[in-house]
């Protein structure tokens, strides 16, 4: 789950950051297997696109182990 503020984020050009964007971003996390660190990444590479912060951020991924 998340919030419109991670996907609705824009850059200087006035470009949002996208659902496409955000997918590929988890895809590419995914092989780590950790939440944490995929969820901090996250909100890494939207802060760095983001030209100002202007809604709030939420993310939420459930887990669990493999037997």
């Amino acid at each position: 789950m998340y919030s419109d503020g991670l996907t609705e984020a824009m850059n200087k050009e006035g470009e949002l950051y996208g659902l496409a964007r955000f997918i590929r971003q988890l895809q590419g996390l995914w092989p780590t297997g950790s939440v944490q660190s995929a969820c901090e990444a996250v909100f890494r590479d939207v802060a760095a696109y983001e030209a100002q912060n202007r809604d709030d951020r939420t993310l939420f991924i459930l887990s669990r182990d493999r037997p």
